[in-house]
């Protein structure tokens, strides 16, 4: 006769002691995985988030205000291999003030061990890009705009070689300081200092023909061939004052021993400031992320 083993009310609360604990534990280890998964979650959304916002203040800046329109170009940039990639994903895009574009997006995340589901929020901002204000880095050189800018990809003589220049004055500025050997310094590696608009910097009279070609020789032997020009009204007779009007990118082809130093200017963007009564001549500040 076969008997069959039944437990007594210990085993069984032993038994059940042990499945509660196990359950626990589950629970325990369950709300870890989630925790942790949720948290990577928003770090890639926030991550995301950040890139979508700056690309978005770039393309507003470039012309595309169009709400729905702006929505969908930031999705096919970022949603094919980043977080931001499942149809529930909200993207909302408003200007405030200005200058800056704010980003609010949702995205609900669901639970792996529960039916429930939580709802992702992040806002970010960025200031789309300005008409630089003011910006370190200049090099010597001051032009005048014709009538209407500079047209852009055709051939310019920034500063013209001897015999070109007229009244003694070729294009040159004394920035903090006059002479060839500081000429030479700020040509090379640029004027540290900021200047902005509306400040009255000197000219420096004479060609200067030896530290030209030197001072562009180096800069593109390390590959800056771009530099940044002060835009201006007039240049004086010999040494004198200009006021500054705004800033110019200049793309350098070449320069010559006789002091020429010709090439094109360029749309670029920079770290620079932002500011009122810059006029625009091609030079912008770059796109960056603002916290609230």
């Amino acid at each position: 006769m076969r008997r069959h083993y039944k437990p007594n009310g210990a085993q069984g609360s032993m038994l059940l002691s042990f499945l509660l604990s196990m359950g626990a534990v589950t629970v325990v280890f369950g709300s870890i995985i989630e925790s942790s998964l949720l948290l990577h979650a928003r770090t890639r959304m926030f991550n995301d988030a950040q890139n979508a916002v700056v690309a978005a203040a770039d393309l507003y800046f470039s012309g595309v205000e169009d709400p729905e329109t702006l929505q969908a170009a930031v999705r096919d940039q970022y949603c094919v291999t980043t977080f931001l990639d499942a149809g529930a994903t909200r993207l909302d895009f408003s200007r405030i003030a200005d200058h800056l574009l704010i980003l609010h997006s949702a995205k609900p995340v669901p639970f792996l061990f529960l039916p429930d589901r939580v709802v992702l929020n992040v806002s970010m901002a960025a200031v789309i890009p300005q008409v630089v204000y003011g910006l370190s880095g200049l090099v010597p050189f001051a032009v005048v705009a014709p009538e209407g800018g500079f047209v852009y990809g055709e051939l310019y003589t920034l500063k013209f070689g001897g015999g070109d220049g007229q009244t003694g004055n070729y294009g040159a500025l004394a920035l903090d300081g006059s002479g060839a050997s500081n000429y030479l310094d700020k040509l090379e590696f640029g004027y540290d200092q900021v200047v902005r608009v509306g400040d009255v910097l000197t000219t420096e009279p004479g060609n200067m023909k030896g530290p030209t070609d030197e001072g562009i020789s180096y800069r593109l032997d390390q590959g800056n061939d771009v530099i940044f020009v002060v835009v201006t009204d007039q240049l004086p007779n010999g040494r004198g004052e200009i006021v500054v009007r705004g800033f110019a990118a200049f793309r350098v082809q070449s320069a010559t021993a006789r002091g020429d130093v010709t090439g094109d200017f360029i749309e670029y963007r920079t770290s620079g400031e932002a500011g009122p009564g810059a006029n625009d001549y091609g030079l912008y500040t770059r796109s960056r992320l603002v916290f609230f």
